[in-house]
């Protein structure tokens, strides 16, 4: 008799991962790719090569072994027994076959236990008492379905809290669950117990003594090194006479405190925080107990080993889609570390791409060319002009300055000067939240007109909103972003990651112009430096959730949505803040700017590969999403679907339908789809997306409906040529 379980698809999916025998893997669950090339190699002569495909590229028979299969049988038994099933059976049948055997596990759970009465400790000892405290949160409740893992989640739970109130030394042995089942009412008895660590002793807590950093750990080793102790507020430096560190910084990401009880979160804050300085390239901490006065005491030595003070890293990214745009980048990365003694980074970073038109059609070899540089200096606290109240060491508090400088290079259109100064702060509120707040933020925009071709300027005057938008301008204001990520641990299936994003620009500068004397005599826009600003208030939003269909799948989604509002010294937002669609990190069935604003479209120009697309929107909506699967090991793939659009919040009588309406917001919502492989090596990423426009909303009729002209051929003016586009791509796109 079958019998339905609850959360059956999670069980049945860690089911299949206890079976230990498994048939040899097969590419796209249908060759056996490498068990081919396997044999290929087995019966010839071998040698280097043959060995290398063989023992390497290919993968052995799996042979049969009852004994295995009577294994995997218990190992399903006990985790049924663990999930509150204590009386299953498992059996298992091998069918031979034609040389293949076929194993069939046959499951019966039986009727699940619940959870019965609950007995705690009751004697009096502090220990007990601290139990007690924290008993509203425990994971087992009577009526709820038993789990031997949820014992030992609790088991975790009580042992982290003890630790954390002075009890250095707990384990979660200690802890004893009796057990106690009734197979009429199907329900287990539990009791607590707590052990003693020794015979006629107890559990006690123990208090931070003395604490010992030892600054440079490496020449601390070397008894050659002639070392130096240092007091500093009750802590103990030990390193060369010349310490590399202020003693200052080394103490703020100590949580650890003479006189305090030991605390595991301490100890475990202390770590995280002292290697996100990146000053460091091994950090340990060690205790040594002792008792004085019957009270248990520990000394804490913290290692520090540093990492290389100077490094340099080169990047290097190669892109190409089917319209014939192949590009590459460069980048040179120079960090010197704890510059100051203070555990602060100063950063130099100099990238550069270019972009080659390599198909038919197009009237340059180069299509555009950037160059960036970069300087970035952080440090480790609160830098303000003004007494600031103590920050707590949770905060992780760091001060940025960055100066960029970035020229863009459109062959036949425009160069492009910007710079920028960006003074700020960023912190963690928790954990899983982030503030990141720029109180000055400044970019000058240079358009040189003698680089400014007369194609391009002829086409933006053609628009004289944009034209306004592509003026040289001054953009000085503030933003804030605030990122929160609800993910808890890697055992969690559903999370989310929001971020969120304010910019605000010119009203500062609007405010005392508006009271000068310039202001009172000269009609609007303002200008300063001879360089008119920028006025706009800018919001946008982020959110990705992941839902893990298993260990090998997950649907991954995103939703975007940003608005940028002109005002006071400004009629139209700098094309440059704006937002738009299409790429290889958006709706990628669609080239870069190439969609929007709205519905409108400029359809001479739609198949010409050298047109200059330059869309962007004030309004942006966007939602993608992936299902995500293995393949094998770091070989992945996705299936996906991208929609949206960008508009103009006001009418712009020469983009007709460009302008957010109620009545033509869904027919403006472009829609693509695609396939996509991933090459996931944890730390670096190569993707691959082919993707096909469903619903473009450019064209009218059956032209909006691209799949509705379907004809499979592969020629040079194929239908698949004229729709698809490729992307290669470094990351995943959200």
């Amino acid at each position: 008799m079958e019998k339905k379980v609850k959360s059956g698809n999670t069980i049945k999916e860690d089911i299949q991962n206890l079976i230990i025998q498994k048939p040899n893997t097969k590419m796209f669950g249908l060759i056996s790719f490498r068990l081919g090339i396997y044999n290929l190699a087995y019966n010839k002569k071998e040698n280097k090569f043959r060995w290398w495909l063989k023992n390497k590229l290919g993968e052995a028979p799996v042979i049969y072994n009852e004994q295995v299969s009577s294994k995997s049988a218990e190992n399903i038994r006990l985790y049924m027994f663990n999930e509150g099933f204590l009386n299953t059976k498992v059996n298992f049948k091998a069918i031979y076959e034609s040389k293949k055997v076929k194993v069939n596990y046959s499951i019966l759970p039986g009727d699940q236990f619940y959870t019965g009465k609950i007995k705690l400790p009751k004697d009096s000892s502090t220990l007990v008492k601290h139990i007690l405290e924290i008993q509203e949160e425990t994971f087992i409740e009577e009526g709820e379905a038993f789990s031997i893992n949820l014992l030992n989640d609790e088991r975790t739970r009580i042992t982290t809290h003890l630790r954390n109130v002075g009890y250095f030394e707990f384990r979660k042995d200690y802890i004893v669950f009796k057990l106690d089942s009734n197979n009429v009412s199907h329900t287990v008895d539990i009791t607590m117990n707590i052990q003693s660590p020794k015979p006629d002793t107890w559990h006690e807590k123990y208090t931070i003594n003395d604490i010992y950093i030892f600054t440079d750990n490496l020449k601390a080793e070397n008894s050659e090194v002639p070392l130096d102790t240092i007091a500093y507020k009750g802590y103990y430096f030990i390193g060369p006479k010349e310490q590399k560190y202020k003693p200052k910084v080394i103490v703020n990401a100590i949580f650890l405190e003479q006189g305090e009880y030991f605390r595991l979160d301490s100890y475990q804050n202390t770590l995280s925080k002292l290697a996100n300085y990146g000053v460091f390239k091994f950090v340990d901490i060690q205790f040594s107990s002792f008792e004085r006065e019957n009270k248990k005491y520990l000394d804490t030595y913290i290692y520090l080993t540093s990492a290389k003070k100077q490094t340099i890293s080169v990047d290097l990214e190669a892109r190409h889609n089917f319209i014939g745009l192949t590009g590459a980048s460069v980048g040179v990365t120079y960090q010197n570390k704890n510059l100051s003694r203070t555990a602060d980074l100063l950063e130099f970073k100099v990238s550069s791409g270019i972009e080659f038109n390599v198909g038919n059609g197009f009237t340059s070899l180069v299509n555009n060319s950037d160059v960036i540089v970069e300087t970035n200096y952080y440090l480790n606290r609160f830098l303000v002009p003004f007494p600031l109240k103590k920050t707590s060491k949770y905060n992780n508090v760091k001060t940025r300055f960055s100066l960029q400088y970035n020229y863009e290079r459109r062959i036949q259109f425009y160069s492009l000067h910007s710079n920028s100064f960006n003074f700020g702060y960023e912190w963690n509120e928790s954990a899983n939240k982030k503030h990141v707040y720029n109180p000055i933020s400044a970019t000058v925009l240079f358009l040189p007109e003698k680089n400014v071709s007369q194609e391009f300027r002829d086409r933006i005057n053609e628009i004289p909103s944009l034209a306004r938008s592509f003026e040289e301008q001054l953009i000085l204001g503030s933003n804030y972003t605030f990122f929160h990520n609800n993910k808890k641990s890697e055992n969690d299936r559903s999370f989310i990651f929001f971020q969120g994003k304010i910019g605000l620009a010119g009203n500062v500068i609007h405010g005392l112009m508006a009271l000068s004397k310039q202001g009172r005599n000269n009609p609007r826009p303002y200008s300063i430096f001879n360089r008119e600003y920028s006025q706009f208030a800018r919001f946008e939003t982020n959110v990705v959730h992941t839902f893990k269909l298993g260990k090998h799948a997950s649907i991954n989604s995103r939703f975007n949505t940003g608005v940028i509002v002109p005002f006071g010294n400004a009629s139209v937002a700098p094309y440059f803040q704006q937002f738009y669609v299409g790429g290889s990190n958006s709706i990628r069935a669609f080239r870069i700017r190439a969609l929007g604003p709205g519905t409108y479209s400029d359809e001479d120009n739609l198949n010409n590969p050298n047109f200059f697309f330059d869309q962007a929107g004030d309004f942006k909506l966007e939602a993608n999403t992936e299902l995500r699967f293995d393949i094998y090991k770091f070989f992945k793939a996705a299936l996906f679907v991208d929609a949206g659009n960008v508009w103009l919040l006001k009418d712009d009588p020469d983009r007709e339908g460009g302008t957010l309406r109620k009545g033509n917001f869904f027919n403006a919502i472009g829609v693509g789809a695609g396939f996509g492989l991933r090459l996931d090596f944890d730390y670096f990423v190569i993707r691959t997306d082919f993707a096909l426009p469903l619903v473009d909303p450019r064209f009218e009729g059956s032209e909006k409906y691209p799949l509705s002209d379907f004809k499979f051929s592969v020629g040079k003016d194929s239908w698949f040529r004229r729709n698809s586009i490729f992307h290669l791509a470094i990351g995943y796109p959200f």
